[in-house]
């Protein structure tokens, strides 16, 4: 997840709380809050090089694509509006929602398609080069 899904998933949050869904709101702070911001490197940022066994990728691939599909499955189960919103215009949650299940989805399709294609990775680098193409 990068940084952008992060503030979506904490706007959500916060929004849900506001509105009283408070059991929501926590499972959603506790999904953004489990990710730490210094994981998250940004294009142009300088990369520890850490040598790694890439051999497994396909088990952390998968264990990735199931953490976002139950991310994905619990966005959708969340409501379009909330209480006293009359429709979309009225209502920047919708957005925020929209907005996160969109980028969810785009991360499980670019995982898939590196499971699909059986890739060998020998360095992060050669992962995170393929995961932007």
């Amino acid at each position: 997840m990068n940084k952008k899904t992060v503030k979506e998933l904490i706007k959500i949050a916060n929004t849900l709380d506001n509105s009283g869904y408070y059991k929501e709101a926590n499972s959603l702070t506790k999904l953004a809050y489990d990710v730490s911001p210094d994981d998250i490197i940004m294009p142009g940022d300088q990369k520890p090089e850490i040598q790694q066994d890439y051999s497994n990728i396909d088990v952390i691939l998968e264990n990735l694509k199931s953490q976002i599909l139950t991310i994905i499955n619990t966005a959708n189960s969340l409501p379009e509006l909330l209480e006293n919103e009359e429709g979309p215009d009225d209502s920047m949650f919708y957005y925020h929602r929209r907005d996160l299940i969109q980028n969810l989805q785009e991360s499980g399709s670019k995982i898939s398609s590196l499971l699909i294609e059986n890739m060998n990775f020998d360095s992060a680098r050669d992962l995170e080069d393929k995961l932007e193409q």
